[in-house]
């Protein structure tokens, strides 16, 4: 999910279509997401579009996007993006 964000807002109906998961499950990931700080909502009319969150996302924006543009690599685009890269910080279940 944080990567499709990573391209821009996604109306909330669509980003989770090409994953393997319901609705509901959908909701929960960005639910957990919202509350870790690290994606937005707006509500434009009657849809709801999520963001990523730049304040939240400071610490891990170059590590998503690396990620995103060694998606596009394939397997060892990924493998070379994750290399040596750690992320600090800590997460607090609500």
């Amino acid at each position: 999910m944080l990567l499709r964000l990573a391209d821009g807002p996604v109306r909330a109906g669509d980003l989770g279509d090409p994953l393997p998961i319901s609705r509901p499950a959908v909701s929960r990931h960005l639910r957990v997401l919202r509350e870790a700080g690290l994606v937005g909502a707006d509500l434009v009319g009657r849809e709801r579009f999520y963001r990523l969150d730049d304040d939240g996302l400071g610490p891990v924006r170059g590590l998503l996007e690396d990620l995103g543009s060694a998606e596009r690599q394939g397997p060892r685009g990924r493998a070379q993006a994750t290399a040596g890269r750690e992320v600090s910080g800590q997460y607090r279940a609500g």
